[in-house]
């Protein structure tokens, strides 16, 4: 690949032989075309858009990933018969229903399950991947790098009162009409904004690029 990004937070880091706007703080790997987590976590304390230079994206990103416990994920977008959007409120933030993959199930599997008991809602049909995003986090000293499968899912129709799953920390789950989904993802993760990017310019609604300078 000509390019990845890692979220860190709400910061992006994107590996890359290929340009990119002046907006992106650059960091070069070193001889072997390795980058090193700490420097990572080092220049994310003071910028929101990282960029690591590098002739072989391949090869660093390998060398990033081997420095983290990897995890598999699956979530996506659920839709209603009147086209809503199904949104869950987890850590002080809107979000989607996502969860890890069990032993030997599929991403599809997995999104349509973790997106059933998280939310109460039955799915009826898993559609196409929208995309795959890498986010990182410390995990009580252990570091993590997850990678989540977002599906474009149809919820069956009739269904009754949404029940967030409050042992996952769920304190809210609501179809939500795109204008206020477009409100509401302005303060969620930049995962959950890529999710809906891609989603809308499927729809031929593109949005609007979002790394600034701090």
């Amino acid at each position: 690949m000509d390019a990845y990004t890692i979220y860190f937070a709400d910061v992006s880091v994107v590996i890359t032989s290929q340009p990119l706007p002046p907006s992106y703080s650059v960091m070069e790997c070193d001889s072997d075309l390795r980058i090193s987590r700490a420097n990572i976590l080092k220049k994310a304390e003071t910028e929101k858009c990282i960029a690591v230079r590098t002739p072989d994206a391949d090869r660093t990103m390998a060398s990033l990933a081997a420095q983290f416990v990897q995890v598999e994920a699956a979530g996506g977008v659920a839709v209603d018969a009147s086209d809503r959007k199904l949104m869950i409120r987890r850590n002080g933030r809107w979000d989607l229903p996502k969860g890890h993959r069990e032993a030997g199930e599929s991403p599809a599997v997995c999104a349509a399950r973790e997106t059933e008991e998280e939310t109460g809602v039955r799915i009826a049909e898993v559609g196409e991947l929208l995309c795959s995003t890498v986010h990182c986090y410390d995990l009580y000293g252990r570091w993590e790098m997850k990678r989540t499968s977002w599906f474009l899912m149809r919820a069956a129709e009739g269904e009754g009162m949404l029940r967030p799953q409050a042992e996952e920390g769920i304190v809210a789950a609501e179809w939500v009409e795109d204008e206020e989904v477009r409100r509401r993802i302005k303060m969620s993760f930049p995962t959950i904004r890529e999710v809906f990017r891609t989603l809308y310019e499927r729809e031929g609604r593109p949005a609007a690029a979002e790394c600034k300078k701090r």
